[in-house]
């Protein structure tokens, strides 16, 4: 259906009831109580990785002053309400309905990856008038990465990746409906294949928490990066439960909440800190594994409750979770239903590897995702009467945790096992250092929430892998991990063997526009100035000790 040969790829949007006339990708309403523009902006194929088999994006900005509504989607003249399964796993209108300045993403996630063009209609409630739009199988090489917003919401980091072989210039930003005031630019506004940049967009007015908005970048050679993302950025430091013990530096409230099924509980749920995220289905990848069942069968029931959250609570962000079940595709096929999305990758415990295996998941995941924030759940817990399992040692823990960390991961969500049999309650070494990871998560993450990793830095020995993550204009933060170390499976082994390292040196380049006065070591409780030299835009330091990882915050 979707790659018949010769099949152009044409977005339409048919709008019903009022008279309407089209111009490109405008709809121009009359004068009157639903005068104004529907725009659309931009239409693209986006494939993350050679496992995604892609989604179709469609971006929708109401610049009238009525809500649209989006009823259908059909593919080549068949609508998608019954095609779920066959051609596509699922589709999706993010928010539905639009309200007037309000921007949406109309979402297709495809079963297999395009091969030729695929005609495309989205109706509406609006008017019976399509827009045609073209779509072609090539995918998307420019990406925004990750967008975040600083505290008072009036400024947002947009990193953009070019995924080109050319070199790109950046000439345009744009945040639908926002006015902005100035664009600064941490790297420069130009980018060399493979490389990253990040705008600072200041808005002449405050963000909303919970707004969508659309980011445009647009390039000297044509080329755009569009995507909605919702205003929210924030990093959890909290359990997979109740535990909220400050002497493990743990949040007093979790982000997530449940799903409410009443309408009294939306009203309680209104009434939460902003933050608060709703829970949408625990585990829908897993819920797939059910018999009968394949995968992406759950994202129904996923769309059908983020909607009732757009409809009850409309400035609320939604969550899931996504487990092991048909990994890596589960990432691809989940990870852009909801605002936030969070993975387990649980290598040591479940899937008896290295807790190096982390940065491998973590990063699909975040590719899935992106620019949405992504949180990791680390695993703190063993599966009592199960020979084959065992706790990560304290050194597993902290390695697996500054891996997500340094592979994108915006918040941590210790996953403990029937709390206090088989979690982390129960050992107290993993608990303490749990509460120590979590005081230094505590420092970092001002910076941390508004990061994004960049390939900046290096050590003068195979054994140190060196992170950096840039959080815009307030600084970078670098994380040094001894790669000298072997887990084994069984507790009755020695679990963990490494190595130390003695007397690194670290050379880190600075973006165009960050400069850097101080360096911290933040370890614990405890944070420690770091001597360094520069010259120019490269920072030199030494480290006279490696144990596990060190942490450092390079500020202006």
């Amino acid at each position: 259906m979707l790659n018949r040969p010769g099949c152009r790829v044409i977005l339409f949007l048919v709008l019903l009831s009022v008279p309407a006339s089209t111009e490109g990708g405008t709809i121009i309403y009359p004068s009157g109580a639903s005068g104004g523009l529907i725009v659309w902006s931009e239409a693209y194929y986006r494939k993350a990785s050679d496992i995604d088999p892609g989604t179709i994006h469609f971006f929708l900005e109401n610049r009238s002053n009525a809500s649209v509504e989006v009823i259908d989607v059909l593919l080549d003249g068949e609508s998608l309400r019954n095609a779920q399964g066959e051609a596509i796993y699922w589709y999706h209108i993010t928010p539905n309905p639009v309200p007037p300045t309000t921007a949406a993403d109309i979402m297709v996630k495809l079963v297999s990856p395009l091969s030729n063009p695929v005609k495309v209609e989205v109706l509406t409630d609006k008017s019976p008038l399509p827009v045609a739009r073209t779509v072609e199988p090539e995918p998307l090489k420019l990406h925004a990465s990750y967008v975040a917003f600083s505290d008072d919401y009036r400024k947002a980091y947009v990193y953009v990746r070019n995924d080109t072989d050319v070199t790109l210039r950046i000439t345009r930003a744009r945040a639908f409906p926002m006015t902005i005031s100035e664009t600064s630019y941490i790297g420069g506004p130009i980018l060399s294949p493979g490389e990253k940049a990040c705008l600072c967009l200041h808005f002449s007015e405050q963000v909303q928490r919970g707004q969508y908005i659309l980011c445009q970048v647009s390039t000297e050679q044509g080329i755009q990066a569009t995507h909605l993302v919702r205003a929210y950025t924030y990093f959890p430091i909290q359990a997979f439960g109740p535990d909220h013990r400050s002497v493990l530096a743990f949040d007093a409230v979790n982000f997530d909440m449940d799903y409410p099924p009443t309408e009294e509980g939306f009203e309680t749920g209104q009434k939460e800190p902003w933050f608060r995220a709703y829970h949408l289905v625990d585990d829908p990848a897993c819920k797939d594994a059910a018999p009968g069942k394949k995968l992406g069968s759950t994202a129904l029931e996923v769309i059908r409750r983020q909607r009732i959250c757009w409809q009850r609570d409309p400035l609320r962000a939604t969550l899931i979770y996504i487990c092991q079940f048909e990994r890596p595709l589960n990432y691809f096929v989940y990870g852009e239903l909801t605002d936030l999305i969070a993975i387990d990758p649980y290598p040591i415990v479940l899937d008896h590897e290295s807790p190096f295996r982390n940065a491998h998941w973590v990063s699909l995941a975040k590719r899935a995702c992106e620019p949405r924030p992504l949180y990791t759940i680390p695993e703190a817990f063993h599966i009592l009467g199960n020979e084959y399992t065992r706790y990560p040692t304290p050194e597993e823990l902290r390695l697996t945790v500054y891996l997500q960390i340094a592979s994108g991961s915006k918040g941590i969500w210790y996953y403990t096992k029937n709390a206090g049999a088989g979690g982390y309650e129960a050992n107290r070494p993993l608990e303490e250092e749990i509460g120590r990871i979590n005081a230094e998560l505590r420092k970092l993450r001002p910076y941390l929430k508004i990061s994004d990793p960049m390939s900046l830095g290096e050590a003068d020995s195979a054994n140190v892998a060196v992170h950096t993550l840039l959080a815009g204009d307030k600084g970078m933060v670098v994380i040094v991990i001894n790669k000298q170390c072997v887990s084994h499976p069984y507790e009755k082994q020695q679990p963990f063997i490494f190595q130390p390292q003695k007397n690194i040196n670290l050379r880190l380049r600075l973006p165009a526009s960050l400069d850097v006065t101080s360096i911290i070591e933040v370890d614990g409780d405890e944070e420690r100035p770091v001597a360094f030299t520069k010259q120019h835009d490269i920072v030199v330091l030494s480290l006279p000790h490696l144990s596990i990882t060190k942490q450092l915050l390079l500020v202006p």
